[in-house]
């Protein structure tokens, strides 16, 4: 259970550090004493601005939040813009939760060992081609994490894993009914690209061309255009310009799947019926006449060749759902205050 308290002080019974805290001090680097901010309360532990800063700069934003605030700000509740007030509540949420499953996981007794640690810690020198503890020191450093935070890192996540295995994953449970409902209510995901057959009439255009020259050949490609609509045959008709029209082209030119054609091409080929030509149509290359020779009906992968990949989204989809009810059982039975 979430509370959002924009006021008031930590609750009496947990904290009697001065009226309404929202600060304590903290020694730092230098001896001084600098003011920290809480920023959550997770049942009996704490959340600091601090934290929240040094999670935004390990998750490679770059840039921490605001850290500076004037007590009576803070009281006012106005210490915050917007922006920086929705990312905050966004971090601290996924922070809150994570304190919250290793609070249960700690009272179930999971724990990991110090060699299960450094296998992974070895296994990702190993993947990142890192070859010597000097240079995975200045990798950590440049990731704003220091090898200590980086193996407690390292801890949480595979003591997360093994509550989330224990608690959500292994009651997750896939039915053959589940993937043929899945199928059936999915069809479009299971669809082949529809294909075309295409047939073409080409005129070049010269480069730099006289614009006298390009209106002939535009006279000319829609006379061609006229013959063959009236029951000309469309490559004889092409043949017969020949010796008329320099360069002209024309040729069978196959199935083309949708997107692989030029976007002026596929536009007037999805226009027609099968057998109809195009009017003219004018691109970089020259002056197009397309005739749309077939077009292919949609067909849709076999249930039995899609079997496994609707496993693993009917799983996926199976696992989120009991996450988030997971994810809300501790939150509701838990004491939780996020304040700014």
């Amino acid at each position: 259970m979430y509370i959002l308290n924009n006021r008031l002080g930590l609750p009496r019974t947990l904290w009697v550090l001065a009226a309404a805290a929202l600060f304590f001090l903290a020694p730092s680097g230098s001896g001084a004493m600098t003011v920290e901010r809480i920023v959550a309360i997770v049942n009996n532990e704490i959340i600091t601005l601090s934290e929240v800063n040094e999670e935004a700069l390990r998750q490679g934003s770059g840039q921490a939040l605001p850290g500076r605030f004037r007590l009576e700000e803070s009281y006012a509740g106005d210490g915050l813009n917007i922006t920086t007030e929705r990312l905050l509540r966004e971090k601290l949420r996924k922070m809150i939760d994570r304190r919250l499953q290793l609070q249960v996981a700690r009272k179930a007794g999971i724990s990991v060992s110090q060699e299960d640690i450094k296998g992974v810690i070895e296994d990702i020198k190993r993947k990142n081609s890192i070859r010597s503890d000097k240079e995975f020191s200045g990798t950590l450093e440049e990731e704003h994490l220091t090898l200590e935070t980086y193996t407690a890192q390292i801890r949480d996540q595979l003591i997360l894993m093994k509550l989330i295995n224990r608690e959500v994953r292994s009651k997750v449970v896939v039915r053959d009914g589940d993937l043929h409902d899945y199928y059936n209510n999915h069809r479009p995901l299971f669809a082949f690209p529809s294909e075309i057959k295409i047939s073409q009439i080409l005129i070049p255009l010269p480069k730099a061309a006289p614009e006298t020259l390009v209106e002939d050949l535009r006279k000319k490609a829609s006379g061609m255009v006229e013959e063959i609509k009236a029951g000309g045959d469309f490559f004889n008709t092409a043949k017969r310009y020949k010796g008329i029209i320099d360069g002209i082209a024309a040729a069978d030119l196959g199935f083309f799947k949708k997107g692989d054609l030029m976007p002026s091409l596929e536009k007037a080929a999805d226009s027609l019926k099968s057998g109809e030509i195009s009017n003219p149509i004018e691109t970089q290359a020259g002056i197009h006449i397309i005739r749309l020779d077939e077009k292919g009906s949609v067909r849709y992968k076999p249930f039995e060749e899609a079997a496994k990949e609707i496993e693993g989204a009917v799983y996926q989809e199976k696992y989120d759902e009991a996450l988030a009810v997971w994810l809300k059982e501790i939150r509701d039975g838990a004491h939780v205050e996020m304040r700014f």
